[in-house]
């Protein structure tokens, strides 16, 4: 079972929203069941998310559960997130210990796709499902869910403090080294 780092009062979730060249079979709208991916270029600076809503199930009529706050492309992991959530106090604590309980921790994008510059390739053997290597997305929301297209969306942590990601390695690789 995976697990999610939880710090007691955290409010500040990091993780990976959606993670580079892991194929995930989906059923797409318009090109039926495909094996997406996702890699480096797939995200643009400007349409990365920020300020996104955190929501459960993608379900749009309930209210969001946070806000994404900040993303970054990590080469060899995937495109990270850091994440508010928002809410009393009882709210919030119910969602940290479903994740310290390791439920409803996996991640899904609610995206917008720009099928013009989609990559588009045959699957090596007959019968599969063709290839679909996204490109020049807009990242619409994050949403909380049960069953992530990507098995490695997740979230990683809640913090009690907004993580300053470049200080955060820093200070790691003092604590380790001396």
């Amino acid at each position: 079972m995976a697990t999610v780092e939880v710090v007691d009062g955290g409010r500040f979730l990091t993780g990976v929203a959606v993670p580079f060249d892991e194929p995930a079979l989906v059923n797409d709208r318009t090109l039926g069941v495909v094996h997406e991916v996702f890699d480096e270029q797939s995200v643009p600076i400007s349409r990365r998310p920020r300020g996104v809503p955190l929501l459960i199930s993608h379900d749009q009529t309930r209210p969001p559960v946070g806000r994404v706050d900040a993303s970054e492309i990590v080469v060899g992991r995937g495109l990270t997130f850091t994440a508010e959530l928002v809410g009393t106090e009882e709210e919030t604590e119910g969602w940290r210990r479903r994740w310290a309980a390791g439920l409803m921790f996996a991640i899904s994008i609610g995206f917008h796709p720009s099928p013009r510059d989609d990559e588009h390739y045959r699957p090596e053997r007959d019968g599969l499902p063709p290839v679909v290597v996204r490109r020049n997305v807009r990242i619409a929301e994050l949403s909380i869910v049960l069953h992530p297209a990507f098995r490695s969306a997740r979230i990683d942590r809640v913090a009690d403090r907004r993580p300053t990601p470049k200080l955060d390695g820093v200070l790691a690789d003092i604590a380790a080294n001396g």
